[in-house]
């Protein structure tokens, strides 16, 4: 490694480093440089600034927040993958990118190796957050269906909640019922105890769960909506399966034409090869 190019990497990390700053700091200098902003000298004027008028330019803990929240819903939980899924996206591609331009790629070249890992490792974690919430959304039905059974049979609804766990088979959704029925005996807290599940399967379907439990424990009793909510997520769930179907016959046909190209290779070309031989025989 050279003197010029250590110069040259000190140079573009110093250069990332400042414009880190700035970028920060852009909401603070405008708030200076404007004089009506500059009057107010409020505490909420930078975070009033930061969130309403331009919310790009958001603080990095709100991101780390934002980025734990979607690791989580991926469904990876502990505070280590979070740090090794923010190594993997952002800190190892570019160190990796360094390392190679050092070793005598072109810049252009360097980057898109990083760009290429860091879109890669996004990708894999959406996609796990898909597959999640569609997890999620096939285990509601059941859900619906074991609270509308046990509450409409006289079982109180605490203790349905604390069974809650056992209408779930899916393994990807089962572990976070078992976390929250486990917290709800132990705290009688549902806001406290639903948290659990609102972090791993944070949307509209969440806040509709939530709610009707809510109801269902204020009024004791289940409700026609939950049974409309039950019939609801049933047609969802079967549309799922057979959108899950579809899929996997289209992957499987894509898997079988892949293998079967070769085969037909290997078979014809004896013959396409005699074939051209006759011809270049008889017309040689």
């Amino acid at each position: 490694m050279t003197l010029s190019q250590l110069l040259i990497t000190g140079s573009l990390l110093l250069a990332a480093a400042v414009g880190i700053c700035l970028y920060q700091l852009l909401p603070w200098i405008v708030c200076r440089c404007n004089s009506q902003l500059r009057k107010l000298n409020q505490p909420g004027c930078l975070s009033a600034f930061r969130y309403e008028n331009n919310a790009k330019t958001q603080h990095a803990g709100d991101w780390l927040k934002r980025y734990r929240h979607k690791v989580r819903h991926a469904g990876y939980r502990s505070h280590a993958a979070v740090r090794l899924c923010l190594f993997l996206q952002y800190i190892f591609p570019v160190l990796l990118a360094v390392c190679v331009w050092l070793g005598g790629a072109k810049v252009i070249q360097s980057g898109a190796l990083a760009l290429l890992l860091c879109t890669l490792v996004g990708s894999m974690l959406q996609r796990r957050v898909r597959q999640n919430r569609k997890a999620f959304a096939r285990s509601l039905f059941r859900i619906y269906r074991f609270l509308n059974m046990q509450i409409s049979s006289g079982i109180p609804v605490s203790d349905a909640l604390k069974g809650l766990h056992e209408a779930v088979g899916d393994p990807q959704v089962q572990p976070v019922f078992v976390r929250f029925s486990a917290l709800y005996e132990m705290t009688l807290n549902f806001s406290w105890a639903y948290a659990v599940v609102d972090e791993s399967f944070a949307g509209r379907d969440s806040s509709l769960l939530a709610a009707q439990i809510t109801q269902a424990l204020r009024s004791g009793i289940a409700g026609k909506g939950m049974q409309r909510l039950e019939s609801l997520y049933f047609t969802r769930a079967f549309a799922l399966l057979q959108q899950e179907s579809r899929n996997i016959r289209a992957q499987l046909t894509w898997v079988v034409a892949a293998g079967l190209v070769p085969c037909i290779v290997l078979f014809l070309y004896p013959i396409l090869y005699g074939a051209l031989q006759a011809v270049q025989s008889i017309f040689g």
